[in-house]
Parts: C-alpha cells; structure tokens; sequence
C-alpha cells in the first residue's frame, strides 16, 4: 500500500512518540482518520489567516483603526445646550441656525475667553427678561435680522459691553432697564422699527457719546431714558417725539448739541419742587456748551414756546439756540467743533 505524504509525516511522528505501540489494525485505522482530520482543519484555519510581516506597510496599525480615534463628526450640537455650540475666532460662542429662544442659563457660559455670542443666524425674536443681566464678560453680542424686543434687564450692569447694532434688525421695543449700568458702552444703533425707549433702559451708560433717534418712530422719551449718561454729547431726536419725560436727560453733563426736528415743539416735563416732586426732563444740564438747533420752518412762536419749556425743564443756564438740521452723521459734529465751524 502506497501511503500520501501527509499521512506518512502523522504516522512516522506517532511512531517516534509511541503512540501506536501495541494497537490492532482497526485502532491505527481510527487513529489514523482522526489525525488526518484534525491537520487538515489546522491547515486550513492557518491558511485563511492572513500572515503579515512586522515590516509589511501594508498591514494595518492600531492607529488607524476607527475605533481608536475619536471622530470629530461625532461631536453633537445641541439646540438648547450652549456648552455644544462651536466657538468663533474672536471668542465668541456661535448659536445654531436652529435656535429659536434664548437658554435661561445663557449668561453662564460667557465666561473665561469666551467674551461674546453670536446670534446672528438664529431665528430669536426676543432678549428675555434679565437674559444677560450682570454678565461682565460679555464684550460684544452680534444680534439677528428677526429680533423686535429687547426686555427689562436684559443687558443690565454688562460693564464690559462696548456697543449695541440693532440697525439690521426688526427691533420696536427697547424695555425697561434694558441697558442701565453698561458703562463701557459707547456706541448705540437704532432702527427705524424702533418705536419704544422705556424708562431707564440707558440709564447710567457714562461712556454713550451719542444717540441718533431720527429715523425711529419713537413717540415718547421715557423717564430716566438716558439719565446720568455724563459722555453724551451729541442727540438727534425723531419727528415723530411728542413726550420728553421726568429726568429723560438729567445730568448728561457733556451734551453740547440736541436736535429737534419735528413740526411741533413736545411736551418737555417741567422741573416741580411741590408735590409731585418732579426732576425736569433736562435736570442738571449745563447749558453753556450746549446749542439747540431747531427745524428752519418754526416761526418765533413755536422758538419761544421750546425757550420756554427748556428754562422749566431744570437746566442750568441758557443755551444756544440755531435753525440747523441734523448732519447726515453724529461724527461730522465733532470733525466740525475740531476745527471750529
């Protein structure tokens, strides 16, 4: 009988090993299939795998399984958790497009280098009530095209905000408080949707040079709106101004040029010292650097009839008076005093 290779290699190991030493032909037999079978299933297991050289560039490493790398896609933003939000290059934490109301927490993560959010490709329609209240981190805020209300607080005491643009969006009603104490910020824009400036929403912002109100539909300056605003200088109001309210402009001691442009003289709130006590709208104002331009169109009357409402509103002195229009911007005033036109 003729035995095959692989037999003949499993029957002369078994030999040298004594496994066979006193069997029947019928037990070597036996022995012989299971040992054939067993090899053949090895030899196949060890053919299948695949036999990579440790210098083989082929093979695949550790680093490079997807298991052992975090995937960067996997990071998850949150609608409604501001520690998911992405970060801009100037420190600004970037709200989703699919935003729709502020957290009530917001304020909590302008902190550290993050000094500002941006809300611009949101779909806000408010600032709620106290939203970032005290929040002395917060530098800028850049707002979207759909908001209209601004509420009570809600940028009170941010000492650090440096200037407010709502001049792209829907904005008609600024609340209560809604900027008393920033005290850094010096530039505010305004749209012309804008029709409310509630009582003291400026109250206190000692670094405002200068407010441009003519193209609002504002009706009323509210009580206390810009009180103690100790920097502003130049303000424009609308034709559309029928109120000038009880201490509206009190102690704006650096205001030098106030604008009046609409086709009647308001009703400016009188200084009283008998009940009711009330502070005039332009309490504490030092009239000698301050000239009051009025439209080309008034006659002496309507000229006598502001004389006379601004000596009751409590300012100190007697201003300058002048038929004048509002430059097409506040900064063409200072460029004129600097050179002294």
């Amino acid at each position: 009988m003729r035995i095959r290779r692989p037999i003949a290699l499993i029957l002369s190991a078994a030999l040298a090993a004594g496994a066979l030493t006193g069997c029947s032909w019928e037990e070597f037999l036996e022995w012989l299939n299971s040992s054939s079978s067993s090899s053949s299933s090895s030899s196949s297991s060890q053919a299948s795998r695949p036999n990579h050289d440790d210098n083989d560039s082929s093979a695949p490493s550790s680093s490079s399984s997807p298991s052992s790398q975090p995937d960067s896609s996997s990071s998850q933003v949150v609608t409604d958790d501001p520690s998911t939000w992405p970060h801009g290059d100037n420190g600004q934490l970037v709200a989703p497009d699919t935003l729709e109301e502020l957290p009530s927490s917001i304020k909590n993560y302008i902190t550290g280098d993050i000094t500002g959010i941006d809300l611009s490709a949101t779909e806000i329609t408010t600032i709620g009530d106290d939203a970032f209240n005290s929040c002395n981190t917060l530098t800028e805020i850049i707002l979207p095209e759909t908001l209209t209300t601004i509420k009570a607080g809600a940028f009170q005491s941010c000492s650090n905000l440096t200037s407010i643009n709502l001049k792209d969006t829907k904005v008609t009603t600024i609340e209560n408080n809604a900027f008393t104490g920033c005290t850094s910020l010096a530039t505010v824009n305004l749209p012309s949707t804008v029709t409310k400036i509630a009582n003291s929403a400026f109250w206190g912002c000692t670094n405002l040079t200068s407010i441009n109100l003519e193209d609002t539909g504002i009706e009323t300056i509210g009580v206390n709106t810009f009180n103690e605003c100790t920097s502003l200088a130049n303000v424009i109001l609308p034709d559309t101004v029928e109120k000038i309210e009880t201490a509206a402009f009190q102690s704006c001691t650096g205001l030098t040029d106030l604008f009046f442009t609409s086709a009647t003289v308001p009703e400016i709130v009188e200084k009283s010292d008998t009940f009711p006590v009330a502070a005039g709208a332009f309490l504490g104002v030092d009239a000698a650097k301050l000239t009051i331009y009025y439209p080309s169109t008034w006659n002496d009357t309507k000229i006598q009839e502001l004389k006379d409402a601004i000596l009751a509103s409590g300012m100190k002195g007697t201003p300058n008076y002048s038929a004048g229009s509002p430059p097409a911007t506040l900064s063409l005033l200072d460029a004129a005093r600097l050179f002294g036109l």
